[in-house]
């Protein structure tokens, strides 16, 4: 095990092998690596170094992607278990990537929002006044020298003038 102290040549290799396609926690287990918390500690310490983790798991990403690749492609057995295995290898190596680069690698889906039977929707504002007279109720807005604006006011039950 390594010790607790910052060692520069000891998180390059980290990063390296993480970029490379190997899981934190085997590299971590190892015994001349530093520990997943002594690790996690050196990350926290310093903003450079966060910045190289962050892009050596972004690279991890990649990685995992190529070996989806890689299984796949390999020779099937005829045996179903191992058949099995490399599906599950693979769905893991696809949720993973799609976990640490959602972008790249993680489903797109778009929602769409449309009005009824498919129509766009329409924005319209409309003000509903009730007990006003005649001559406070403001002018209504004239369609033809403004086509493109709605409605803006509906008049309900006016009270009439005083007499």
């Amino acid at each position: 095990m390594v010790s607790s102290l910052f060692d520069e040549p000891v998180f390059n290799e980290v990063c390296r092998r993480l970029a490379r396609g190997e899981p934190f926690a085997s590299i971590t287990l190892e015994e001349n690596m530093p520990t997943y918390d002594v690790l996690h500690t050196w990350i926290k310490e310093d903003s450079h170094r966060e910045q190289r983790y962050v892009q050596a798991r972004l690279e991890y990403a990649d990685s995992l992607a190529e070996q989806i690749v890689i299984i796949a492609d390999s020779p099937h057995n005829i045996n179903p278990e191992y058949n099995m295995w490399s599906k599950l290898r693979i769905d893991a190596r696809k949720w993973t990537a799609a976990k640490l680069r959602p972008n790249r690698w993680g489903d797109r889906v778009i929602n769409e929002h449309s009005g009824l039977n498919g129509a766009p929707i329409l924005n319209e504002v409309r003000y509903v006044i009730h007990d006003v007279t005649p001559r406070e109720a403001p002018r209504t807005i004239d369609h033809d020298a403004s086509p493109d604006v709605p409605d803006a006011l509906v008049v309900a039950n006016p009270r009439p003038p005083p007499p």
